[in-house]
């Protein structure tokens, strides 16, 4: 019996209309710097990325700085001198970009498990008052009893400890939970070390013949937990 539905956030439940990268190459490109690639911009992404995920406790005390620190170093990846005037504009182009949306199929899965009373949360990487920020801005905040993100602690997704971690915030055991994510490795064997369902949300049909659950629309999970309740 599913009393849980846990799930990750990018890719799962939200996408950007434009890479980020992209954003701040463009940014860039209107400021004259002509050298910096748009592979470099991408690289220098992937390189914050790995800081973001690991090192995200640093800025437990200053959220709000995080992502005008990132680019501050993604600049000088790329070979720029790093001015407050330069980050003031790549973060109007995120705000004028509105870059974060929903998928479609998420709302109208999220009403129908809420309205079945089952605990519905969110498990991440980053900083928890980042992601709970990112929830609120898009309406969908109010719908999880718990928002866990790992970037203040010691583990992240696969490690089971961050799935063990959902486990003890539910209260339910692992065959009552079923975690819900884009990544096979990441999402799927990572809660299935625990014994917790993964669901591979596979919107592009890249994955076949996998021996575990997969769905192409969210709204898939509906039918799951409508043959598990």
């Amino acid at each position: 019996m599913i009393k849980s539905v846990f799930f990750d956030i990018d890719g799962t439940l939200t996408h950007t209309k434009k890479p980020n990268y992209e954003v701040f190459w463009g940014v860039l490109q209107s400021e004259g710097l002509k050298n910096v690639t748009l592979k470099q911009a991408a690289m220098a992404f992937k390189h914050t990325k790995e800081i973001y995920l690991k090192q995200g406790w640093k800025w437990k005390n200053n959220p709000g700085q995080i992502y005008r620190d990132l680019n501050k170093i993604q600049l000088e990846y790329c070979g720029v001198a790093p001015t407050e005037a330069l980050v003031d504009k790549i973060q109007d182009a995120y705000g004028d970009a509105k870059n974060e949306v929903l998928f479609d199929d998420v709302i109208p899965t999220l009403r129908f498990l809420q309205g079945k009373s089952l605990i519905l949360g969110t498990l991440t990487g980053g900083l928890k008052v980042d992601v709970q920020h990112r929830l609120d801005l898009l309406g969908i905040k109010n719908f999880f009893k718990f928002i866990e993100a790992t970037g203040t602690r010691e583990f992240s997704k696969p490690d089971q400890r961050a799935f063990e971690l959902i486990l003890g915030l539910a209260g339910v055991d692992p065959k009552e939970m079923i975690y819900v994510g884009n990544e096979l490795e990441m999402d799927v064997v990572g809660a299935s070390k625990v014994g917790i369902k993964g669901v591979l949300i596979d919107r592009a049909k890249k994955y076949e013949g996998l021996p575990c659950v997969r769905i192409t629309d969210m709204r898939e999970v509906i039918d799951f937990v409508k043959t598990e309740l």
